[in-house]
Protein backbone atom coordinates (compact mmCIF):
# COMPACT_ATOMS: atom_id res chain seq x y z
CA UNK A 1 0.00 0.00 0.00
CA UNK A 2 1.64 3.57 -0.51
CA UNK A 3 1.23 6.44 1.50
CA UNK A 4 -0.05 9.30 -0.05
CA UNK A 5 2.87 12.19 -0.22
CA UNK A 6 0.38 14.55 1.68
CA UNK A 7 -1.46 13.30 4.54
CA UNK A 8 -4.44 15.16 3.55
CA UNK A 9 -4.89 14.09 0.35
CA UNK A 10 -7.55 11.67 0.86
CA UNK A 11 -9.92 14.54 3.21
CA UNK A 12 -12.50 15.78 1.56
CA UNK A 13 -12.68 19.02 0.00
CA UNK A 14 -14.75 21.80 2.68
CA UNK A 15 -17.98 22.54 1.39
CA UNK A 16 -20.54 25.47 1.95
CA UNK A 17 -22.83 23.08 4.01
CA UNK A 18 -19.69 22.19 6.36
CA UNK A 19 -18.92 25.95 6.43
CA UNK A 20 -22.40 26.45 7.79
CA UNK A 21 -22.23 24.07 9.83
CA UNK A 22 -18.91 25.34 11.72
CA UNK A 23 -20.62 28.87 11.93
CA UNK A 24 -23.40 27.83 13.69
CA UNK A 25 -21.30 26.30 16.97
CA UNK A 26 -21.64 29.16 19.66
CA UNK A 27 -18.77 29.47 21.39
CA UNK A 28 -18.61 28.61 24.94
CA UNK A 29 -17.28 30.18 27.99
CA UNK A 30 -14.59 27.29 29.50
CA UNK A 31 -13.67 29.11 32.15
CA UNK A 32 -13.80 27.74 35.46
CA UNK A 33 -14.26 30.15 38.17
CA UNK A 34 -12.31 30.74 41.02
CA UNK A 35 -10.87 27.71 42.98
CA UNK A 36 -12.44 26.08 46.19
CA UNK A 37 -9.89 26.18 49.24
CA UNK A 38 -10.84 23.38 51.77
CA UNK A 39 -10.18 24.54 55.12
CA UNK A 40 -7.66 21.96 57.12
CA UNK A 41 -10.11 20.54 59.59
CA UNK A 42 -9.94 17.02 61.40
CA UNK A 43 -10.36 14.88 58.28
CA UNK A 44 -7.87 16.82 56.04
CA UNK A 45 -5.75 14.88 53.83
CA UNK A 46 -2.48 15.33 56.32
CA UNK A 47 -4.27 13.78 59.22
CA UNK A 48 -5.67 10.59 56.86
CA UNK A 49 -2.08 10.24 54.77
CA UNK A 50 0.37 11.86 56.63
CA UNK A 51 2.76 10.73 58.70
CA UNK A 52 1.99 7.54 61.28
CA UNK A 53 3.99 6.59 64.49
CA UNK A 54 6.49 3.88 63.71
CA UNK A 55 5.20 0.56 64.25
CA UNK A 56 7.52 -2.62 64.36
CA UNK A 57 8.11 -3.28 60.85
CA UNK A 58 9.37 0.22 60.26
CA UNK A 59 11.69 -0.03 63.00
CA UNK A 60 12.97 -4.07 62.07
CA UNK A 61 13.34 -2.20 58.44
CA UNK A 62 15.43 0.33 60.06
CA UNK A 63 17.13 -1.86 61.80
CA UNK A 64 18.42 -3.88 59.05
CA UNK A 65 19.30 -1.28 57.05
CA UNK A 66 21.97 0.09 60.10
CA UNK A 67 23.33 -4.17 59.26
CA UNK A 68 23.74 -3.63 56.15
CA UNK A 69 25.29 -0.75 55.85
CA UNK A 70 28.07 -1.28 58.81
CA UNK A 71 28.26 -5.05 56.88
CA UNK A 72 29.07 -2.74 53.17
CA UNK A 73 31.65 -0.61 55.19
CA UNK A 74 33.30 -3.33 56.72
CA UNK A 75 33.62 -5.14 53.29
CA UNK A 76 34.86 -2.40 51.74
CA UNK A 77 37.87 -1.80 54.21
CA UNK A 78 38.85 -5.21 54.00
CA UNK A 79 39.00 -5.19 50.33
CA UNK A 80 41.06 -1.85 50.26
CA UNK A 81 43.29 -3.90 53.08
CA UNK A 82 43.35 -6.81 50.53
CA UNK A 83 43.85 -4.99 47.38
CA UNK A 84 46.46 -2.75 48.96
CA UNK A 85 48.78 -5.06 50.89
Amino acid sequence: MNKPINDFDDMPEMTDEMMNEFKAITPVDLHLGAAEVKPFGQHSWVDQHGPKPLGPGIIALDVLIVFLSCAMCWLTVNVWIWTFS
